[in-house]
Formats: C-alpha cells, sequence, structure tokens
C-alpha cells in the first residue's frame, strides 16, 4: 500500500534531509536568493538615482561616487552569487545521491515478490526516472526554492516603492498575472498528462527507424517490406503530427494571452504614471522608478506563480520517490521467530498454491510434500510447468498464496525471513559472477583473512589448478567489465566456481535451479553427481528439465499439471509407466539420436 505526501511534506522532507547532511547548502540558498534580489533592486534603482542627481544638479564627483557604488554592490551582490552556484552543486548533488541511496537499498532489500509485481516496478522506474539527473526534482526543487524565495523578496520590495501609486495598478499586475498564469498552468498539465502519448510516439518513431537500419536491409528488400515501412511511418506521423499541432495552438494562445495582458497591464501604467508627471506630482526620476517598478513587479509576480508551480510539479516527483522507498512490505525481516542453526531443518508444504502479482491465474495448487533432513530431492519437468516457483516458495522468496510452507511445525511467514535464507545455499539459472577476485566470489565478502578455506573449496570444486595459474592466485580479478587485463572464465569454469561458492557458505540446504541448462546433459550429470558427492552432509534440491540427471536422489518431484504430478525414486517411477517414464525415454531418445549424429 502507497502512503501520500502533500507538497508541504516533501519540501519538509527536503529540508530535512539536506539539514542532517548539508546545512551549509540551505544557507546558501538563502544568501544566492538575497544577492539574486539585491541585483535586481540595485539595477532597478540606478538609472532613476542618477537622474535625479542630475536634476537636484549635483556635481560631477558626487554622481562619479554614487555609480562607483552602485556598480561595487552590484558586483560583489553578482560574484557572491556565481560562487555560491559553483558551491552548492556538488551539495545538491549529495543530497540526490542519498535519496538515490535509499531507492537502490530499497529495491535490492524489498520482497522478492515485489520485485515481480509490475505496479510496483512501474512505481520504481518513475522514481529512477527523478534521480536520474541535474535538472530532475530531487535536485532542481533547490534551484525553485531558492527561485521563489528571490522572487518573494523582490515583489515584496517593488510593493513597497509602489504603495504610492492607486491600489488598481496593482490589482491590474496581479490580475492580468495571475490570469496568464492559470492558463500557463493549464497547459503544463496538460503536457504533465500527454507525457506518456508523446513518448508512445517518439518509441515507436524509434522502432521504425530501428527495424528500417542496415541490420535488417537485406530483409526488406527479399520481403518487399520498405513500402509496408513507408506506411506505417506515414500513419504514425500523421497521428503524431496531430498531437504536434495540438500542443502548438495551445503554446501559441499561452503566447497570446502573455502578450494582451502585458499590454493591458503597461497601458494602465503608462496612462497613470503620464497623467501624474503632466500634472507635477512626479518628477522624471520617479516616473522612471515608478514605471520599472511596475513592469518588473508584473513580470516577477508571474514569473513566482510559474515557479510555484514548478515547485508544486517537483513536489509531486518527490512523492513518487518516497512513495516507492516507503512501500509497505509484508516479510519479517528484523523480527520474526530464529530458528536454532543447530537444528536440523525439516520444511513442508502444506496444501500450497501461488499465483504471481497482477494474475488470476495459478502456477501451483494443492501442493503437498516435505523434505527430510540431509536428503537428496529431486524437482523435474518441463521448462514453464512451475519448478522455479516451487524452490522460490521453499527459499522463502515467494509466500503462498493459498496453504502453509512449514519449517519445524513453524509457518515460514512467521520466521525471520533474513536468518532464513541463511541455511540456504543456491545456485540459480540465471547466476552472477562479480568483475571483482576469485576471493570475493566464492566468500561474497570484502574480508581477505580465510585464503586457506577458499582454496580449499577451489580444489573440491575442481578449479584450484586453473586459479593458481593466475598471477595473483585467488586474489585475481575476473571478467572484463572492469579489468580489461582480467581472465574470463569458460562455462564449465564458470559452474565450478558456482560450486566452490556453496561449498564456502556450507549453509544447511544447497538448492542447484537448473545452472547447468546451458552444458550438454552428459556435463550436466556429471556436474550434479559432483555436488551430490560434495555434499553429503546437507539437504540438497536439484532442478532440471533433464530426467537423467538426477537419478542419484532420494526421491523426485515430477511437476505438472499445476503441482506435484507424480513422486517417487527413479526406478519406481519408471516402473510406473507414467509422464515421468515418457519423458525419460523421449529425453533419451533424443540425445542418443544427437550424440550418433555427431559421432558419424
Amino acid at each position: 500500500m502507497k502512503k501520500k505526501y502533500s507538497t508541504n511534506d516533501n519540501i519538509k522532507f527536503m529540508f530535512n534531509l539536506a539539514w542532517n547532511n548539508q546545512k551549509s547548502l540551505i544557507f546558501m540558498l538563502i544568501i544566492m536568493a538575497i544577492t539574486t534580489a539585491g541585483i535586481d533592486i540595485l539595477e532597478l534603482y540606478f538609472t532613476p538615482q542618477i537622474i535625479k542627481m542630475v536634476e537636484n544638479s549635483q556635481d560631477f564627483t558626487t554622481i562619479m561616487l554614487t555609480v562607483v557604488v552602485f556598480a561595487v554592490l552590484i558586483f560583489v551582490c553578482s560574484a557572491t552569487k556565481e560562487s555560491l552556484d559553483l558551491r552548492i552543486l556538488p551539495k545538491k548533488i549529495y543530497v540526490r545521491t542519498l535519496i538515490l541511496n535509499q531507492c537502490i537499498e530499497k529495491f535490492l532489500s524489498m520482497d522478492y515478490e515485489m520485485t515481480l509485481d509490475k505496479n510496483v516496478l512501474d512505481l520504481s522506474e518513475k522514481a529512477n526516472v527523478n534521480l536520474e539527473g541535474n535538472d530532475k526534482a530531487t535536485e532542481h526543487i533547490w534551484i525553485t526554492m531558492k527561485d521563489v524565495l528571490y522572487l518573494l523578496i523582490s515583489t515584496s520590495v517593488y510593493l513597497i516603492l509602489l504603495a504610492r501609486l492607486p491600489i488598481f495598478i496593482i490589482l491590474v499586475s496581479i490580475i492580468a498575472s495571475l490570469i496568464s498564469f492559470l492558463y500557463s498552468k493549464k497547459l503544463k498539465q496538460w503536457k504533465y498528462d500527454n507525457r506518456k502519448t508523446q513518448a508512445k510516439f517518439e518509441k515507436e518513431f524509434n522502432y521504425i527507424n530501428s527495424v528500417s537500419s542496415h541490420k535488417h536491409a537485406k530483409d526488406i528488400r527479399m520481403f518487399g517490406l520498405g513500402n509496408w515501412l513507408e506506411d506505417i511511418y506515414d500513419s504514425v506521423f500523421v497521428l503524431y503530427d496531430d498531437f504536434l499541432n495540438k500542443m502548438g495552438n495551445k503554446m501559441l494562445m499561452a503566447d497570446f494571452l502573455d502578450c494582451v495582458f502585458n499590454l493591458l497591464r503597461n497601458s494602465v501604467t503608462y496612462y497613470y504614471l503620464i497623467n501624474f508627471a503632466v500634472n507635477g506630482k512626479i518628477d522624471a526620476s520617479m516616473f522612471l522608478l515608478a514605471f520599472s517598478a511596475q513592469t518588473k513587479f508584473g513580470y516577477d509576480i508571474q514569473r513566482l506563480f510559474n515557479f510555484l508551480s514548478v515547485l508544486f510539479m517537483e513536489a509531486k516527483d518527490i512523492a513518487t520517490v518516497r512513495e516507492f522507498v516507503d512501500l509497505e512490505e509484508n516479510f519479517k525481516k528484523d523480527g520474526g521467530i530464529e530458528l536454532n542453526p543447530d537444528e536440523d531443518i525439516t520444511i513442508k508444504f502444506e496444501n500450497v498454491g501461488y499465483k504471481y502479482p497482477g494474475s488470476d491465474e495459478f502456477v501451483l495448487e494443492n501442493v503437498n510434500f516435505q523434505v527430510n533432513p540431509q536428503e537428496k530431492v529431486a524437482v523435474v519437468g518441463l521448462n514453464g510447468s512451475g519448478k522455479t516457483t516451487l524452490i522460490k516458495l521453499l527459499i522463502g522468496f515467494l509466500d503462498p498464496t493459498e496453504g502453509r510452507v512449514l519449517v519445524n511445525g513453524i509457518d515460514l511467514r512467521e520466521l525471520n525471513r533474513r536468518k532464513y535464507y541463511e541455511i540456504f545455499s543456491a545456485v540459480f539459472q540465471d547466476y552472477s559472477i562479480l568483475p571483482e577476485t576469485i576471493y570475493m566470489n566464492v566468500t561474497q565478502s570484502k574480508s581477505t583473512d580465510d585464503v586457506e578455506g577458499v582454496e580449499e573449496v577451489l580444489k573440491l570444486a575442481g578449479l584450484y589448478d586453473k586459479v593458481k595459474e593466475f598471477p595473483n592466485g585467488v586474489f585475481n580479478t575476473i571478467e572484463k567489465y572492469i579489468y580489461q587485463d582480467s581472465p574470463v572464465l569458460s562455462g564449465g569454469e564458470t559452474q565450478k566456481l558456482l560450486l566452490a561458492r556453496a561449498l564456502y557458505k556450507n549453509s544447511k540446504f544447497l538448492i542447484l535451479d537448473e545452472p547447468t541448462a546451458a552444458l550438454d546433459p552428459l556435463a550436466e550429470r556429471d556436474l550434479y553427481n559432483k555436488y551430490n558427492e560434495l555434499t553429503k552432509n546437507h539437504t540438497s534440491i536439484f532442478i532440471s528439465h533433464r530426467m537423467a540427471s538426477t537419478r542419484f536422489c532420494d526421491y523426485i518431484l515430477l511437476i505438472g499439471n499445476k503441482g506435484i504430478e507424480e513422486r517417487g525414486t527413479h526406478e519406481e517411477l519408471m516402473e510406473k509407466g507414467g509422464t515421468y517414464k515418457y519423458l525419460f525415454d523421449t529425453q533419451a531418445k533424443y540425445y542418443r539420436e544427437d550424440y550418433n549424429a555427431k559421432e558419424s
């Protein structure tokens, strides 16, 4: 369930974050706002003041001294503003990085099931968009708030200067600016609401351009796709052109209203000021000062409205980030029951059913089985039958939609999930190898105080002879993503490294979820046998779509028809003559034919 945050909540959140980590950022922005307003006010006063001194027959030296004073003050304000503008950049980035780290930590630590939920992934994507650049809300909001403060200061000064004029003139400026702002806000909201439409058109154009590239030149010519692609491009272009025309007309109307209301404001101001000047109520310097102040006031009050609108939109973007970071989770990670580390573990599935987030269809239904300490269990079945889902339920990555997973008689939902994960060592089909040292890949730790232990598991896995040839041994980096001179392990060597990692963790449970799917059947069988030999005192679960790879297991679960279709030893299932035997015989026939073809 997502929390909701108001504009004030989000501004307060940003201030608290900066106050606790970069206090100077807040003070710098306040000084920048004051100096920026100071520049505008000094420039406003400069020319009228010089004219007034000339009118009053002030001597040249006094006038030049006044010019120098104004110039120095403007220079000091400008230099201060520019200096602070450079110094606050790393501070703004730092605060944005703090929020980025919160999002990364959330994604890495949140319930695994949430990473499968489209709504959560969409929210994560929206949050990332607001963190990926200097112009995004999580960083740019500081500039917006500085501009709002600066405009509040400057418009307040202009109001004081205009206090001698009829209130009607000020009201005309405010009303004209407000109407222009409201239409401009409506235009921005329309753009915001239609950003997905625009992105859709741009995505379609990019796709058409990609399929029209030289990589597909042969297919386009062979199958006569040129005219077809042109027709698609034209149809998309017509729709996009209509969209752009609609947006252009709205922008044109906004500019037209700006011109009309600026003309109205200036006309009213000129009328009253010229009338005052003709009747001797104000002199030339006051005329220039009042007119400039009125013009600046009208311009800045409209900018103030616009920046307040931007601030509101940026606060909404920050709310999206906070909604993702504060998503509620179900797993008990910091509380819950902790298992006795010295106790043997029994896991029992009791009428378990599961369907993925956003789906109405069950992947598994009414699953019942039990894994006892030190048993070797095979989970086999065709691709897509639900084998991996079953393992994710057993590991605790997913919670059952129906039924219970009991661990030593305790509902898995009641356990401390972090501690529960510690009893498993798993090698998944979509495994990852870090572009780091062999040592770190085995230990998954930055510590370097167990070289002997790492070398021992490398020997057991059959990789030590290869590793000792590297210049730095176990501290040699692998993969070339970061270190260009690093060696790249072959597929078989990578499997041995994964075996070493699993052995090093020395957990009660070993899970192998088809990590060898890319290997040939014989290589997979040999590797599984090696895993079996090296983990005799552990509970092991072997997942495969190849029936012959797991014959050594205590019993086999055949997953099919949304549940456990058959169970038993290899011999029992072959004797039964059901689906398992059919799949085994079919695969054996295919592998024999493939082997004979290679031999011939």
